[in-house]
């Protein structure tokens, strides 16, 4: 989700509520008030709130340091845009789908693994562990664990997920003389 707003939005809380019951884990954009303003949906204690750091991984100024689990980049992301354009732009907006996007990867090894999916609030501690710690040592207000690592992640899932191979095997088709391959 990219939105905030100061205020509890109640029927958006009530969506994010039955989206989490459901085992749908949902990611937010942190805010971008850098003030120390809470800004809702990420202040949920049910959804994953993403701030956004720039190139050399320092929080960015804008970056709502109100309940964030994670971080991303979220400055001078090229992004798509109206009329099949592009441009630069910057703001949690742009760090949530990062968070987002690593949490389809890991969805995808499960299912491919036929392992089960964690529930929402178990993703947590899964991001912590997929992080790198850019900050002091330990959780920070403005970075939460860390900056999200798909090195890491990869490092962690390859003790569990089987390497996926495809065999093909030559096949001849003797009528009209040409091979073809087939999966195996």
């Amino acid at each position: 989700l990219s939105l905030g707003s100061p205020v509890k939005m109640a029927k958006t809380a009530e969506a994010i509520r039955q989206a989490t019951d459901r085992g749908i884990p949902v990611v937010t954009a942190s805010g971008n008030g850098g003030n120390r303003s809470r800004s809702w949906p990420a202040m949920d204690e049910r959804v994953i709130s993403v701030a956004a750091v720039d190139v050399n991984h320092a929080p960015a100024v804008f970056s709502e340091p109100s309940s964030v689990d994670i971080a991303a980049g979220g400055v001078a992301v090229l992004s798509c845009w109206l009329d099949k354009l592009y441009r630069v732009l910057s703001g949690t907006s742009m760090a949530a789908p990062f968070v987002a996007g690593s949490l389809a990867v890991y969805f995808s090894d499960l299912a491919i693994a036929r392992e089960i999916r964690p529930k929402p609030a178990e993703l947590f501690s899964k991001l912590t562990d997929w992080s790198e710690d850019i900050g002091d040592p330990g959780k920070d207000e403005k970075t939460g664990p860390g900056l999200i690592s798909p090195a890491r992640y990869q490092e962690s899932r390859k003790k569990l997920v089987p390497v996926v191979t495809e065999t093909w095997i030559p096949k001849w088709r003797i009528s009209t003389n040409f091979a073809f391959c087939i999966k195996r």
